[in-house]
């Protein structure tokens, strides 16, 4: 660990640090929803290509295309870039387009119980600032449409015999080989597809319990396990128990080295939309919130006053505060918008977007300052 730069470390501790069921994370050079693992469990020579896998391939698709379906034209998949690259309903395994060792996505989901894509939207990595207008016409419903994805599948709470949260049991899937761990409030969320599911949890000194569920479109189920303890505190040898540890446990873990962009595109054109009236565009785009936005880029300065302006006029849904520094002693601020801001509301999911990892794609940051200036102003 010594050998990574303090804002890498910052960030990987945050995510295991909070209870983060969801995440996106924004970036530009194309048009298309990326989804895990970025990385090949063997070197690939071609460095694409071949497509890496894993336990929740089917769930992470349907992700990639509520974002995707919900973009302007992202799910066409065509060739908006003219980099040769066409993507079939706008999404992509991580690895097929081009293998990244250590993406924070696959970091998201091997390390934590959070479940991430990478999205890349516009060909441009910094538009100019008269594109601004149509990349938040692209996006903002999409951006919408991803947070309430959040609510997919079960949650619920692992208890004792007496009603006492465990901390760090294992909630698993019959026949999805990923587990997610309770919070110290004794909290899972398991993202599923709808359909029918068997949960198996699991906590050292507890004999381990199945439940079946049913998982409905638009609905999250709900289960609470109660874990009668062990009498014997050994390793556990229940055939129950080794059916919860082998769900627990993981085949293949992406290697963890230094991320990589594709090569920028040859062709600065942002977005493949027809031409539209910029004046009528920003009139009619600016009437969504109750400040008007500047529609600009912000550099660390403007962004780092942007973010206390709003968290000064919102205190009651907002909380600014920073993960981290970088290594060149710049804040990473997180800008918290929530109804209890600064303070995790029992069974509620926490979800994230990240942007501006890059720091030339900024693309990424513009859209979610606006974003959190429309929840701020309309939600």
């Amino acid at each position: 660990m010594a050998d990574r730069e303090p804002e890498t470390l910052a960030v990987m501790t945050w995510i295991i640090d909070n209870p983060f069921v969801l995440s996106a994370n924004l970036h530009g050079g194309s048009v298309v929803a990326s989804y895990p693992y970025d990385d090949t469990p063997q070197p690939n020579p071609r460095g694409c290509c071949v497509a890496s896998d894993g336990p929740d391939t089917a769930l992470f698709r349907r992700l990639a295309a509520i974002y995707a379906q919900g973009h302007a034209f992202m799910h066409r998949g065509e060739d908006f870039c003219h980099m040769n690259e066409r993507f079939a309903g706008g999404i992509t395994n991580g690895a097929m387009w081009y293998d990244v060792p250590g993406g924070m996505q696959d970091f998201n989901y091997v390390f934590s119980n959070c479940v991430e894509i990478t999205v890349e939207l516009s060909c441009c990595k910094m538009p100019p600032e008269s594109k601004l207008l149509t990349e938040w016409k692209s996006n903002k419903k999409a951006l919408l449409d991803y947070i309430e994805a959040v609510h997919m599948g079960v949650k619920g709470l692992v208890f004792d015999e007496n009603n006492n949260p465990i901390h760090g049991a294992f909630v698993g899937v019959e026949g999805i080989d990923h587990n997610v761990t309770t919070t110290e409030r004794g909290e899972y969320w398991r993202l599923l597809l709808p359909g029918e599911y068997t949960l198996v949890a699991s906590a050292v000194g507890f004999q381990a319990m199945r439940a079946s569920i049913t998982v409905k479109d638009g609905e999250t189920s709900r289960h609470v396990f109660h874990l009668p303890r062990r009498s014997d505190s050994s390793a556990p040898d229940s055939s129950s128990d080794q059916v919860a540890a082998a769900i627990a446990g993981g085949a293949f873990v992406p290697k963890i080295g230094p991320s990589a962009t594709p090569p920028p595109p040859t062709v600065s054109s942002s977005t493949a939309s027809p031409p539209t009236k910029e004046p009528e565009l920003a009139q009619t785009l600016s009437a969504e919130f109750v400040t008007p936005p500047d529609w600009q880029h912000h550099d660390y300065a403007s962004l780092e006053s942007w973010l206390r302006d709003l968290a000064t006029r919102y205190p009651d849904i907002t909380r600014l505060y920073s993960a981290g520094v970088s290594v060149q002693n710049r804040q990473l601020w997180v800008l918290e918008v929530s109804d209890n801001p600064g303070r995790h509301e029992p069974g509620e999911p926490e979800f994230k977007y990240v942007a501006n990892m890059h720091g030339d794609e900024t693309v990424g940051r513009e859209m979610l300052l606006l974003l959190a200036r429309y929840l701020c102003e309309t939600e």
